[in-house]
This record gives structure tokens, C-alpha cells and sequence, in this order.
């Protein structure tokens, strides 16, 4: 098992997303100075998002 300070980025980020914390705050925790550095962890975590948005998404529940 490979453990290193970027590891446990990569896990505090990874956990965040995952309970729906917004990109924003997550960029400030991370202290990176552009969204788009955030963004490629969250590119990581893109079927995990996928999946919370079909969960999670209001607009599941309206009948068209």
C-alpha cells in the first residue's frame, strides 16, 4: 500500500466529494491558487459524481 502526504490529499479530496462538499470550499481546503487544479481531482471521481447527481438530483423526480 503506497502512503504519502499526496496520498492523503487524494483521499481527503476523494471523501469530500463524495459527501457532496462544493468545489469552492474543497479548492480553499487544497489551497490550490485555480479551480482548474481542483478540477482535475474531481475529473478523478467522475462515476462517483455521476452517481450522487442521479441519487441527488431534484429533477429526477418531476413527471414530464
Amino acid at each position: 500500500m503506497r502512503l504519502s502526504a499526496h496520498t492523503f490529499r487524494h483521499t481527503l479530496t476523494s471523501k469530500a466529494l463524495k459527501n457532496s462538499m462544493d468545489a469552492i470550499t474543497l479548492q480553499r481546503i487544497l489551497r490550490h491558487e485555480s479551480l482548474q487544479m481542483t478540477q482535475r481531482y474531481v475529473d478523478m471521481w467522475k462515476s462517483d459524481l455521476k452517481y450522487h447527481n442521479e441519487k441527488y438530483n431534484p429533477l429526477n423526480d418531476i413527471d414530464l
